[in-house]
Order: C-alpha cells, then structure tokens, then sequence
C-alpha cells in the first residue's frame, strides 16, 4: 500500500517492522511556520513483539484543513483491502465479500494493534494557545456505522521561547477498535469547541498491525508478501525541531529509543 507523506520538521510517530531480511521504517511528522525548536521530547516505545504477519501505515487521502472554526469537520478515507479476508472469523460476511483474491491466498488477518493519529497545529483562542477540543468519528467499510473514538494520548510541543504565534501542535492517538477487515475506512474530524478556539488539520495517519491466520482452530500461518515473521516497535510522541533562532542541527535532532 502507497503513502504519501505531506509533513516536513517534526517528528511525531516511528514504526519500525524487522523481519530476516529487510528494515521498514515509516516516520511523520508536522510542520508550522517560523518557529524554533531543540529536539527536547524523545520518541518512547508504546507498543513492541513479534509476529507472523504485517505492518502498514497510510495517510490516506489526507491534505491540510486550514483554520477549522466550531462545528467545522474535516474527513479522510482510507484504502484498507489489505486486511480483506475471504470468510476470516474477524472479517465476518462483509470481510468475505470485500476482501479481494490476497485474502484467499494468505488467510484470515486479524488485526493486532490498530491506532489513529490526528496531526494537529495552530491551535489557539484569540491568539492565546490552547488545546483543541475535537471529536473523531470512524466507520469501517461502505455500510458501516460511525462510532465515536475514545482518546488514548496526546503529544504536544510549543516553541523554547516567548513570541508571537505560540501556539500549540501535537498529535492526538485513538485505538481504533473496529472490525477493518473491510475496503475502506472512514474518518471524520470536528470542531467541538464552544468557546471558539481554532485548529487545523496537518492529516490523519492510521496504523494497523495485523497476524495471518488460516486454517482449524485459525492458527497463526505465514506465507506470502504480505505474511512474513516480523519483530515490530511502535514508537509515538511529539517533538518540534527547526535548526534556526541560535538553535543549531546539533541541538534540532530527536532521540527515538526502542524498547
């Protein structure tokens, strides 16, 4: 699966998949103008082990939002059919119906670890920074029902100094817990804030570890492109670096450790 990056200057999220022969690594991250930043807010490993399977990431058809205003929604579809099964015990009939020809010929693939990243910036009241307050909507497949996602964690950074536009951005993370053995998935964006703040959108990012299972009994099976034995770390958090304002390359780098 194709993505296209649309971000430049920070560092919000790394995933690393190992398996015997080649290294996958797929960072994002987010951009604002004229701000300065030391790398200050290493990336920490949420998530980490083994399995028989696969890694993606895709932004999908993302694109910045501009200023979202109360009550304004930003929406970004996904192109999941790499999780399509044909009669998977996780996919259920609409899995079987939509998962494709690589489903049949690799198994079910149930999904291991599912998270969606919300990449915000210029977050602000009256030119006071603030917090955004969103909600995040998501639906799998063509007939499915928009469920309201519950936030997992925040990743926020500001400037190392006082000045004009100091303004919060970070990446707000939900667990997406719903059936995407499906084409498609669906994600809505919005403005919920009464009191008048504004953000924009930098893009929605999702995330999905998923296990080959085939078979009685739907045992782990490996075999396939798109189901090799892998070691995985997923790595999130929110560091803003920018090598202007006194701050030099040396001092505008991000540590990542994996545990």
């Amino acid at each position: 699966m194709k993505s296209r990056s649309i971000f430049s200057g920070f560092v919000f999220a790394l995933i690393l998949a190992v398996t015997a022969s080649v290294a996958v690594v797929v960072a994002v991250a987010v951009a604002v103008a004229g701000a300065s930043y030391a790398g200050d807010k290493p990336l920490a490993t949420v998530s980490h082990g083994e399995v028989c399977g696969g890694v993606f990431f895709t932004l999908g058809d993302s694109k910045y939002s501009g200023r979202m205003n109360f009550n304004d929604s930003y929406t970004v579809n996904f192109e999941t059919s790499t999780l399509g099964s044909e009669g998977g015990k996780e996919g259920g009939k609409e899995g079987g119906k939509e998962g494709g020809k690589e489903g049949g010929k690799e198994g079910g693939k149930k999904v291991k670890l599912a998270r969606l990243y919300v990449y915000w910036v210029w977050s602000q009241n009256e030119n006071v920074g603030v917090y955004p307050k969103m909600q995040v909507l998501a639906s799998a497949g063509k007939r499915g029902k928009a469920l309201n996602l519950d936030l997992d964690a925040t990743y926020t950074d500001t400037k190392g100094f006082v000045g004009k536009y100091d303004y919060f951005s970070g990446v707000n993370v939900y667990n997406c817990d719903l059936n995407l053995n499906t084409t498609s998935l669906n994600v809505v964006v919005k403005n919920e804030d009464t009191n008048g703040s504004t953000f924009c959108v930098q893009g929605v990012g999702l995330l999905v570890v998923y296990e080959c299972q085939g078979g009685e009994g739907e045992k782990e099976v490996c075999g396939g492109p798109n189901c090799q034995r892998i070691e995985y770390w997923v790595n999130e958090g929110c560091d803003m670096i920018f090598a202007e304002y006194g701050i030099t390359p040396e001092m505008a780098t991000t540590k990542i450790y994996f545990d």
